[in-house]
């Protein structure tokens, strides 16, 4: 298949495990959450319950930690008495829940643009599972998709919800009665999947080494019915790769989680990504700096934005980065940059 990244799972599983923290985009709890919400259950207290604060998904750039996500999964199970709940869940979500990312490839040309874009740019948003193309053995090509956790009933639920996202948009192109031939599930329930139009004719197989389903060759070329208006359309980058390293982590936090009250306490960080301070600290010491180095740095870079892209006076830059007088905030840029916040301001007015 000219043109599609065909790579294996040792490969990706291998890049999962030099990922320190595996973390996914706060914007798909608050869907999730929403979702959970209608269908009865008692979301605030399976937050609680799974370690997610509700007050973090207010900030949508927040990073939250994907086993925290299986756990508030697995609680829902418990709760709504289901082993499948992921296919509830995807058959009421589409592709613009999911942010850029969703957006973007909503508007692919073709299925099979939309199956490299979409195990391309997953990383976007979460760095603990992966998806990617390969050929099976009848010339068919398989999305698969795998997580850390691959076997736990809250990898399931959230395998279940991606593909069946995904049979949902191969299915514009591909007409109303289309199913995938295979879906292979890597867990184990203990009652088979329930019987449902959208998987009617689906061999369903379990205890597979990852999940899948398969989509004949003879669809990639297929055109979606919007194709035609996109070009018509600006149509968002799938976003930024997620962060894979603590140090990464934990600026994204900081620089995130920042509010009117200043920069947050290294508490509020740790606490966000479920380790005690003593954890954090070790961790960030472990790569030879500190959380206040982290913090300065961070002040610094958005120091930099607001002087070279807005019009705000130097004392309200101080003051909304926590300095509490203009003089102490000019004294710590000088000696990062090397020069007053004045002089850089008209630097890159001049520039």
């Amino acid at each position: 298949m000219p043109g599609y990244c065909l790579i294996g799972e040792n490969t990706r599983m291998a890049s999962l495990e030099r990922t320190a923290i595996h973390m996914i985009r706060a914007p798909i709890i608050t869907h999730l959450a929403c979702r959970l919400e209608a269908m009865g259950a008692p979301v605030a207290s399976l937050l609680g319950r799974a370690g997610i604060s509700a007050e973090l998904l207010a900030f949508p750039d927040t990073l939250i930690p994907l086993a925290n996500t299986f756990k508030l999964l697995e609680l829902a199970c418990s709760s709504l008495g289901t082993e499948h709940l992921g296919i509830d869940l995807g058959l009421g979500s589409s592709l613009v829940d999911f942010g850029d990312y969703g957006k973007s490839l909503a508007g692919s040309l073709t299925v099979g643009a939309y199956m490299h874009a979409g195990t391309r740019h997953y990383r976007c948003l979460n760095s603990g599972e992966r998806l990617w193309l390969s050929r099976a053995g009848d010339g068919d090509i398989r999305i698969n998709m795998t997580s850390h956790e691959k076997h736990s009933l809250g990898a399931h639920q959230s395998h279940l919800c991606t593909l069946i996202v995904s049979i949902l948009t191969i299915r514009q192109a591909a007409g109303p009665d289309w199913c995938p031939s295979k879906l292979g599930l890597a867990y184990t329930p203990r009652e088979p999947v329930p019987a449902t139009e959208l998987l009617a004719r689906t061999h369903i197989e379990y205890g597979t080494q990852y999940s899948y389903i398969t989509v004949p060759s003879s669809l990639l070329q297929r055109v979606f019915p919007q194709a035609s208006r996109s070009q018509y359309v600006q149509i968002p980058g799938p976003g930024d790769p997620m962060p894979t390293d603590i140090l990464e982590i934990v600026t994204n936090q900081v620089e995130t989680l920042y509010t009117n009250r200043g920069t947050p306490h290294i508490d509020s960080v740790a606490e966000s990504l479920s380790m005690s301070r003593r954890t954090l600290q070790r961790e960030i010491a472990r790569r030879g700096t500190t959380y206040v180095d982290i913090v300065h740095h961070s002040r610094m870079r958005q120091a930099c934005e607001d002087l070279d892209g807005s019009d705000k006076t130097i004392t309200e830059i101080a003051f909304e980065l926590g300095y509490t007088d203009a003089s102490n905030f000019t004294r710590a840029f000088r000696r990062e940059i090397g020069i007053s916040p004045s002089a850089f301001r008209r630097q890159a007015l001049s520039a």
